[in-house]
């Protein structure tokens, strides 16, 4: 092996400043589809993630009588997707029985999410896919389908068949899950089509990616769908329509973890274009990460748009300040930080909001975030009228600042909180 067989890793020779859009999410964008596919109306998903995953589940959906109109790839490689759902409808001669085949590929929501689709069709779908994808678990999927009276002619793994009637039952089913998140996500997106919808129990250890099953709720709420947990690792989502909606795919928040790291790692600055201001997705969790590794991370919501931007960076001027001006006070080094990013956010000078270093730490006293002195209890030490109007402010920017999103996300269960925060902006501003 020679040199000219390595990749020549890029390098910087100064701190990175860049903004970057990432693709769509490719979770979300399956989920999509199958919702578009299943609910009562056309629709049309924006910015879906275009790869091998989402033109399979494209032909799939197709294949159960879905109908797809496909844009060409944008310039970060999204697509728009206009859909058509599949029509219900049932075979009245068992001569005629319709047959279809679905080639899952490599993709684990193809093979987990359309079999239970596949179950409300009146035909014999058989499903089968790579090589690799023959030893990936499906006995959970199968198993589960078979418990609700759905005839599979299976083995644990593909291929298998599926002979759908047209209907499922539903009703209670318990799965084990640990293997995937996808068992339940699969049963949860097409159990509200069900005729006694679908209650899920699970028996086994630990769910893993818990993350992924909030996403399957929150996207199915969007379709006006509601999926209860009567009780721990247990789902439960009545019959009921999948209103159809129009939707715009979040961008694969994993897929800025190199890029963000690349502004923390050169003392640089990235933005990473329309970071959802809400969010069940996993990757959203590089804010606290990269945070606690000393990075501030600035919003910026967009007007007229529920997506913002991420900016992050930090050099060592933060460091140099505060040895040299806070620390000497016994002030803690990460709520100093916490000060200065809500500052930044909310377009203000930090040494406005930190003020002196001792004004700061009465603050700080007052908040419980540092010990009283002479060893007082700390709920003693009253918080300074600064404190108290800073706080006040932020809580109603904070607020105010989710009515704006609610009110342009307009659905129901977030239309009452929206009155609820209004009601609480007035309290607030009254006092």
């Amino acid at each position: 092996m020679t040199p000219h067989d390595f990749w020549p890793a890029p390098t910087a020779s100064a701190p990175v400043r860049a903004s970057a859009r990432v693709p769509g999410s490719k979770s979300a964008t399956n989920r999509a589809l199958v919702l578009a596919a299943l609910c009562d109306g056309p629709s049309l998903i924006r910015e879906a993630l275009d790869a091998r995953d989402t033109r399979l589940m494209i032909e799939a959906l197709e294949a159960l009588g879905a109908a797809f109109d496909v844009s060409q790839p944008g310039p970060v490689g999204n697509i728009d997707i206009a859909c058509t759902p599949i029509l219900q409808r049932t075979n009245t001669q068992e001569a005629q029985r319709a047959a279809t085949q679905v080639d899952v590929g490599l993709a684990g929501t193809v093979m987990r999410f359309v079999p239970p689709m596949a179950a409300l069709i009146d035909a014999d779908v058989r499903f089968d896919g790579d090589a690799g994808a023959r030893t990936r678990p499906m006995s959970t999927i199968t198993d589960a389908l078979q418990a609700l009276g759905v005839t599979i002619d299976a083995d644990s793994t593909l291929p298998f068949t599926v002979r759908g009637t047209g209907q499922v039952s539903g009703g209670e089913v318990a799965i084990d899950a640990s293997g995937s998140s996808q068992f339940v996500s699969a049963l949860l997106l097409s159990g509200a089509r069900y005729e006694q919808g679908l209650t899920i129990r699970h028996t086994g250890a630990a769910v893993p990616s818990q993350p992924h099953i909030d996403m399957t709720i929150a996207m199915l709420a969007e379709h006006g769908v509601t999926v209860t947990t009567p009780e721990p690792n247990t789902w439960h989502v009545a019959s009921q329509p999948i209103r159809a909606i129009d939707c715009t795919i979040e961008p694969d928040l994993s897929n800025a973890a190199p890029f963000l790291a690349a502004a923390l790692v050169t003392r640089g600055s990235v933005t990473i274009a329309d970071w959802p201001t809400r969010t069940t997705q996993p990757g959203d969790w590089l804010r606290d990460l990269l945070q606690q590794m000393g990075a501030v991370i600035n919003a910026s919501v967009k007007q007229g748009a529920l997506l913002h931007e991420k900016q992050i960076e930090f050099g060592d001027s933060f460091d140099v300040w505060f040895e040299e001006n806070i620390e000497p006070h016994g002030l803690d080094r990460d709520t100093a930080k916490i000060r200065i990013r809500r500052a930044k956010q909310h377009k203000q000078d930090p040494a406005s909001i930190l003020g002196d270093a001792s004004a700061m730490r009465q603050a700080l006293l007052g908040e419980g975030l540092l010990p009283a002195p002479e060893g007082k209890p700390t709920s003693e030490a009253l918080p300074t009228a600064f404190d108290l109007t800073y706080r006040k402010r932020m809580e109603i920017e904070d607020m105010e600042m989710d009515l704006l999103q609610s009110f342009m996300l307009k659905t129901q269960p977030i239309a009452n909180d929206r009155e609820k925060a209004k009601a609480r902006i007035d309290l607030l501003r009254a006092q």
